[in-house]
């Protein structure tokens, strides 16, 4: 289920974010800041797809680094969530 999960939200990177187009390989480990594919922007709309998707509030104090910098660490936030 995770691997599914982290499946699901490359896709919507992939396809949503970066047109279908990546400027790099993206994969459960790329730093999406540092890649240039997650922006605030971008964030605002990662953090819209899960909340619709998954049905869970991401709070303000979830928004650091470290729940959003890789497809992995989205995923696991997620699998968090979601058993909380």
């Amino acid at each position: 289920m995770a691997e599914d999960r982290a499946a699901e939200i490359q896709r919507f990177i992939v396809d949503t974010l970066c047109g279908g187009t990546p400027p790099v390989a993206v994969d459960a480990d790329t730093d999406l800041v540092a890649a240039g594919v997650l922006d605030s922007m971008a964030l605002v709309q990662v953090v819209g797809f899960l909340e619709e998707r998954y049905r869970l509030r991401v709070s303000d104090a979830d928004l650091e680094p470290r729940n959003f910098t890789t497809i992995a660490a989205i995923a696991a936030y997620v699998a968090r969530k979601l058993t909380a």
